[in-house]
């Protein structure tokens, strides 16, 4: 387990490209009663890596 802080450090430091990505997604989000949307075609560019 880790704080998401370190985990966007990490990403900041080793995927900046996903990093950018979701934070795009993430600032077109739209509300839906208990979830938020983010822009599917923005999200689907980000690159599909694991990280366990």
């Amino acid at each position: 387990m880790f704080k998401v802080s370190r985990y966007l450090q990490e990403l900041e430091n080793y995927a900046p490209q996903m990093l950018a990505i979701c934070k795009e997604a993430i600032a077109t989000k739209t509300p839906d009663f208990e979830f938020v949307r983010v822009d599917a075609e923005i999200f689907a560019t980000c690159p599909d890596e694991s990280i366990d």
